[in-house]
């Protein structure tokens, strides 16, 4: 993002041109009407703090839909990423567990003297049962129980054939083959490589990725998560105070989610450089000290009443053409202009009710387009400068991103970067 000193320093006429056209293309839009600075009022405020009440709490009233579409792709992104900060661990342990039974049940046949068809029949179904434990397990998430019973099928049909023929050393080979296949996809290597936490190289990237990937301008997410008490993940953040903000107690999931190609790298010859998902970064994906100053430059925009959890999502777009590298120093940084901030509440009332208590503390000039979404244009002060921010509330989330000392209309080609993600449509 261009500082506003900066765009400043340029001609006036050049900012002349940028006033009023900053829109879901390239920057931001002013709004319709005179541009008044809109205040929260006290009763605003109050809503949130209504639904906080833990001794007469007062009936909220049912929120209306609000950016449905983003609310949806929104959920998709935060439902992956709960999955692997929460339920990862046991999936992956239930897993391997399934996988080893079916390497075990192979050598157990494949240790016997002679295999009867009905031998490869009673096998055939133990991996069945395994398989569909592995799929549910992980299903979704990563294909490897579908590779899995692919290649259990071949060889169960080979085994069989010649079980049928009474040919016991090919039969016991074969089952052999199957007892290592499954042993290598339950063993670590696998797992660390093909179902990998971190980085993570699942659908999630999919999710927070716009569209088709381009080979030549990936892109590199971080990622950071924190449950609130409510999740009983971690729990982070005590409730205390309408901007007490996630990740002030530093704990939470955090991973690189790499933009990975499916196509062959070779029909782009002009990149030079390694490619993204060859690339070593360093641990972790997002320092402390990173998501200290990102965090107070949002805190206003936290409002914890209600709040489930919060992602932290970090976005770089890397230029491969020209053969430079994009991050020198393999630390890819966390600003405030390349973060999105997602807190989840329990359900779209609640969320609307911290919509409301952040418009009530903070300063709302209009709204604009970014997306297919509406966001509000706010500023508050933070150290003593006025700071300028993006908020949308989006069925049960409100997401706020753009956190910055520079207006909004004086931001050069700031909204590129979001667009490329899921906040730009489908």
């Amino acid at each position: 993002m261009h500082s506003r000193r900066a765009v400043l320093s340029g001609a006036a006429g050049a900012l002349a041109a940028l006033t009023g056209c900053l829109a879901g293309g390239s920057n931001v839009r002013y709004p319709s009407g005179d541009g008044t600075p809109q205040r929260g009022t006290p009763a605003v405020a109050s809503a949130a703090d209504a639904g906080s009440s833990a001794d007469a709490p007062r009936e909220i009233a049912a929120a209306a839909p609000s950016n449905p579409a983003l609310a949806d792709r929104t959920r998709a992104v935060a439902d992956e990423a709960r999955w692997f900060a929460v339920e990862y661990p046991t999936a992956i342990a239930t897993y391997r567990e399934a996988v080893g039974t079916v390497a075990r049940s192979a050598g157990v046949f494949a240790d016997r003297e002679t295999v009867a068809v009905e031998d490869v029949e009673t096998l055939r179904s133990t991996v069945e049962g395994r398989v569909a434990v592995a799929r549910e397990a992980v299903g979704g998430h990563f294909h490897a129980p579908d590779r899995l019973a692919d290649r259990a099928d071949y060889h169960l049909d080979v085994a069989r054939r010649f079980a049928r023929r009474g040919d016991h050393d090919r039969t016991r080979e074969e089952l052999d083959r199957l007892r290592r296949f499954a042993a290598g996809m339950a063993a670590d290597p696998y797992v660390r490589s093909s179902l990998s936490r971190g980085p993570v190289r699942n659908r999630l990237v999919d999710r927070l990725r716009r569209g088709d990937r381009d080979p030549r301008r990936p892109l590199l997410f971080q990622l950071v998560r924190v449950g609130d008490p409510a999740d009983g993940d971690g729990a982070d953040g005590d409730g205390a105070g309408s901007e007490a903000a996630p990740f002030d107690r530093l704990t939470g999931y955090r991973a690189y989610a790499f933009d990975r190609p499916r196509d062959d790298r070779g029909e782009y010859p002009e990149i030079s450089e390694a490619p993204l998902e060859e690339r070593s970064f360093l641990a972790p994906p997002v320092t402390d000290g990173d998501r200290g100053r990102v965090v107070d430059a949002y805190r206003p925009t936290f409002v914890s009443a209600g709040r489930e959890s919060t992602l932290l999502v970090a976005v770089h777009r890397f230029d491969l053409t020209d053969g430079r590298s994009d991050v020198g120093d393999r630390r890819p940084r966390v600003r405030q202009g390349n973060t999105v901030f997602v807190q989840r509440y329990a359900d779209p009332e609640r969320a609307e009710a911290a919509h409301a208590s952040l418009l009530g503390r903070v300063s709302r000039e209009g709204t604009v387009p970014l997306g297919d979404a509406t966001w509000d244009r706010v500023y508050y002060d933070r150290a003593g400068d006025v700071t300028y921010a993006l908020v949308c509330r989006a069925g049960e989330f409100l997401l706020a991103t753009g956190a910055d000392r520079t207006a909004w209309e004086e931001r050069v080609d700031w909204s590129d970067r979001h667009e490329a993600t899921w906040l730009g449509g489908a």
